[in-house]
């Protein structure tokens, strides 16, 4: 996933000294496994490392909170424990036991004390002293409460679920005392789930589940003075597991047994629109602190986050285990998501805790709603603008502020796309015409026709600008004069289509895609050779900035890597999908990305240097474009609905703790400070993270990374 990588994980403390020559290499090893008592374990294979795991639960855990203050993490399990943890660190500061476990937790409004659900109803714990709140400990007395939530002022504790076996009910308990100030009772073969205060309003709400079969959940309002049922609200779905209230008070979020995860009015109960995406049960959802982002998680062990305004998924961050429950930082960056199985069928529960590092709107890119479909798209040499087409016309989009500042109408749809050298221009193709657009004046040059007016699906400018390619589904593919848009020469490579074409940095060769990829020298337009031997076509194609690599993705979902003097690949990477529809090579040559279709939809990104698969992403929607950014930092990614999301790229090379881009001995110091102090390391080098130094993949920096990092510095 693309997204900044938790702080978490300064595994020892001592004041070790600092180290910088590479001659003391062995020496920082020596020198610091004896100080730590360090026993070295070997290196795992690099991936990208997203997830801060914590692991302790010896059951599922069904309830995560953040306190207010956001320093603390409490979590309940079946194991009978409630844990509080510190967010900082993970570290684990008290364990509370419960019988029974619990099913949800809750922090008072002041962070001073937690609240547990489970057999009996609530009960409570003061965290500096680690007493029981009351004379009990407990909060209103039920048969079972699941579920828990606090008013805005803090005095009042909604506890929710069943009594008498399968009556519903939920209690109002005042939290100075304990006392039971409301009670709401519904006789039905149900159990609430679910329960929440409505800003802003005197009502409650409350979600129940079916226990005997049912096909259906219900959505309750409740006057909260008068202990009335207000309104009933039938929700398909076999039930609801989760809710939440947004902080407006105006709209209501169900998670359900089927998978549905829809949102509703306070107001009324009426349905606004559904999220689609889960499969099996989802099993708690909850708004962000700004409330413009939902995210949900269930038994397909996905985190899913939301635009809540549109339902389109930002982010989904597979873990690989089922979900219960999660809750949000009060900043918006981070989510806590624990795992625990409900029921069969579903992924396996691995009982941890996890924190998720989830960037804001404009570090994990912006959706831009461009068009209601589009399949290519080109981004200026300098970087500052998008050029999208549309179905008559082409859009210039700010890259900075994702604001149309121009249209350009050219009358037919346009199926590529290219910047000229200078960013003066734009070419642009369609069926069977080749045109390009003045951007000073406006001014239109249509070339000569094909004489084969079949779609021409690419386009691309030589280094000088002098000359275009254009590549069309007859096969053939035509070199213009880029001034004049006379036809210079046709060229025919073996087979069918001309899908992709690009000149080399240098401007001496030109790498045609189809039926094959083929090298072609431009001072006499020979072809030199084709590169593999393939019995599926080529999809798309791109040259590194150096013209040393040669990138391909083919239709049966390879991307394959050469030099442009072998036909033989020098790497190959599976996707496992049917076809790859675009490629991407970031400008340093380090990391490869392809979005694929057909099958799975996904964006891959590998390290070129270690041939490792480095992350993942769901597109969402059918990919159509992909591309670096100049400075290699951001991904931009085309869809066919119109939209293009950025998306940062943080990766780094494994033991770079200063982030220079190379692992040398200048890392050698940020090492050691990441090791002993996490802070100072975040606070002398913001844009790095300590993980990058986390050979070990567990997660954390230890003493297990010295001698990966080390063996990374030796072998540079």
């Amino acid at each position: 996933m693309f997204r900044p990588v938790s702080r978490w994980g300064a595994g020892v403390h001592s004041d070790g000294s600092s180290l910088f020559s590479g001659a003391v290499l062995h020496a920082v090893w020596l020198g610091l496994a004896v100080l730590t008592g360090a026993v070295v374990a070997p290196a795992a294979p690099p991936v990208l490392r997203d997830v801060a795991v914590i692991p302790g639960h010896g059951h599922g855990v069904f309830g995560a909170a953040v306190s207010p203050n956001g320093e603390l993490i409490a979590t309940g399990s079946a194991d009978q424990t409630l844990k509080i943890w510190r967010r900082s660190d993970g570290q684990l500061l008290r364990t509370f036991f419960r019988e029974f476990g619990s099913s949800d937790v809750l922090f008072s409004a002041d962070s001073s004390a937690i609240f547990s659900a489970g057999n009996g109803g609530a009960a409570g714990w003061d965290l500096t002293t680690g007493t029981p709140l009351g004379d009990s400990g407990f909060f209103g007395m039920m048969e079972t409460g699941g579920d828990l939530d606090c008013s805005a002022d803090g005095t009042l504790l909604l506890v929710a679920g069943t009594a008498g076996g399968t009556e519903e009910t939920a209690q109002i308990v005042r939290v100075s005392d304990g006392a039971i100030v409301q009670q709401f009772n519904r006789l039905e073969s149900h159990v609430v789930s679910a329960g929440r205060f409505i800003p802003n309003s005197n009502r409650i709400v409350t979600g129940s589940s079916g226990v005997f079969g049912s096909s259906v959940g219900f959505l309750r309002f409740w006057d909260l003075d008068t202990g009335e049922l207000l309104q009933t609200i039938e929700i398909p779905g076999n039930g609801i597991l989760g809710l939440d209230v947004s902080a407006n008070g105006e709209s209501v979020a169900v998670a359900s047994w089927d998978g549905r995860v829809e949102l509703r009015s306070a107001a009324d109960g009426a349905f606004v629109r559904a999220f689609v995406g889960h499969t099996g049960l989802a099993a708690s959802v909850a708004f962000s602190p700004a409330g413009d982002r939902l995210a949900s998680v269930g038994a397909d062990g996905v985190l899913r986050i939301w635009n809540a305004a549109t339902a389109e998924l930002v982010d989904a961050i597979p873990v690989g285990a089922a979900l219960a429950d999660l809750a949000w930082t009060p900043d918006g960056g981070q989510i806590v998501a624990v795992s625990g199985a409900f029921a069969p069928p579903t992924n396996a529960a691995d009982n941890h805790v996890r924190v998720i590092d989830v960037p804001t709107a404009s570090e994990v890119g912006r959706l831009t709603q461009l068009t209601a479909s589009t399949t290519t798209f080109a981004i200026s040499p300098n970087g500052g603008l998008l050029a999208v087409p549309a179905i008559r016309d082409v859009k210039l989009i700010a890259r900075d502020t994702f604001e149309v500042v121009d249209t350009i109408a050219v009358g037919e749809s346009s199926t590529g796309i290219a910047f000229s050298p200078n960013g003066k221009s734009l070419a642009l193709s369609g069926f069977g015409s080749v045109r390009t657009v003045d951007l000073t004046d406006g001014s239109t040059r249509v070339f000569e026709e094909p004489p084969t007016p079949f779609s021409i699906v690419a386009v691309a400018y030589s280094p000088d600008g002098a000359l275009l390619v254009a590549g069309n589904l007859s096969g053939s593919a035509q070199i213009y004069d880029a001034a004049t848009g006379v036809e210079l020469q046709e060229i025919f490579p073996p087979g069918f289509g001309t899908r992709a074409a690009q000149f080399t940095p240098d401007g001496a060769f030109l790498v045609t895609g189809g039926a094959n990829a083929y090298l072609w020298r431009t001072s006499d337009w020979q072809r030199i050779r084709g590169f593999g031997d393939r019995s599926f076509s080529v999809s798309d194609l791109e040259i590194t900035a150096d013209g040393s690599t040669l990138v391909i993705g083919t239709v049966d979902g390879a991307v394959e890597l050469y030099t442009l003097d072998n036909s033989d690949p020098i790497q190959t990477f599976d996707t496992a999908a049917g076809w790859v529809q675009s490629v991407a090579i970031s400008p340093n040559g380090r990391w490869v990305a392809a979005v694929t279709d057909v099958d799975d939809q996904l964006l891959y990104v590998w390290d070129v240097e270690t041939g490792a698969l480095r992350a993942t992403e769901p597109i969402g929607n059918r990919p159509t474009g992909l591309m670096f950014s100049d400075d290699g930092r951001s991904l931009a990614l085309l869809r066919v609905d119109g939209t293009i999301r950025f998306l940062n790229v943080p990766f780094s090379v494994d033991g770079d703790m200063n982030c220079d881009g190379v692992v040398t001995v200048s890392d050698i110091n940020p090492f050691v400070l990441a090791l002993t102090d996490v802070d100072a390391f975040c606070a002398s080098f913001p844009d790095c993270a300590p993980t990058n130094g986390d050979f070990t993949r567990d997660g954390v920096l230890t003493v297990s990374d010295i001698n990966d990092f080390v063996a990374a510095l030796t072998d540079r």
